[in-house]
Order: structure tokens, then sequence, then C-alpha cells
């Protein structure tokens, strides 16, 4: 039977999880302009609050080799730079199409690849750094 103080950090985990998902329902679409969607956004913040209050992480054997790697490689930098300058690109490449009549729709598809790739790989960076 575990002991108290694990009972308690994995409490904190299941409420951390539980007000995560909590927080991403109050994104959905239907909120968007609404004091929920800010709500939500707080409630992720307390969620990963509590994550890191629980201390609950796994201690794997992948986990240990990747904290002997370097914190981040110049390739990760390199690829995050790249998408910026690919959300830079398609934003204006939208703006021009707007511009006349908004009649292709590659410039929207474009800008949600490249603010795709630029959220992972800035998740990916802020991670590492932060060595979550």
């Amino acid at each position: 039977m575990p002991d108290q103080t694990s009972r308690e950090r994995y409490s904190l985990y299941v409420l951390a999880i539980a007000l995560l998902v909590i927080g991403i329902a109050a994104q959905a679409p239907v909120f968007r302009h609404s004091a929920l969607s800010s709500m939500g956004i707080l409630t992720i913040l307390a969620s990963v609050g509590l994550f890191r209050m629980s201390g609950v992480r796994p201690n794997t054997h992948a986990e240990l080799a990747d904290r002997a790697e370097p914190r981040v490689t110049w390739r990760a930098w390199l690829v995050l730079a790249a998408a910026f300058v690919a959300v830079a690109l398609s934003w204006y490449a939208m703006r021009v199409d707007a511009e006349h009549g908004g009649a292709q729709a590659w410039p929207a598809y474009a800008f949600f690849a490249a603010i795709l790739v630029s959220g992972i790989t800035g998740g990916y960076v802020v991670m590492r750094l932060s060595r979550l």
C-alpha cells in the first residue's frame, strides 16, 4: 500500500490532468470570445503548476539518455527560425491574396502548416530549455 505522500502526489497529478482536459475543452470554438475561454487558459496554466508540484515524472532509461545530450541542438534552432520565416511569408501571402479578392486557399493552408511546425518546434525548444 502506498504511503500518504505518494498518494498525495498522484492525487495532484490526476487533478492536473483533469484540469488540463477541462481547460482544453474550454478552448472550443464555441467559447472563442467569452470569459470561459480566458478561464480555460488560466486552468491550463494551473494544471501545469499542479503537475510540476506533484513531482510525478517517469524515470525511464530514455529520459536519462536525453539528459546526457546537449540541451538544444543547432538543428532545432534552425528549424524554429525557418518556421518563423515561413509564418511571416505565409502571412504576407494571405494578406496579398486577401487584397486581390481571396480566391486562393493555399495561403491559408501554408499559414496553418507553418504555425503547426513552429508550435511543435517551439514547444520542443522550450521543453529542452526548461528540462521537462
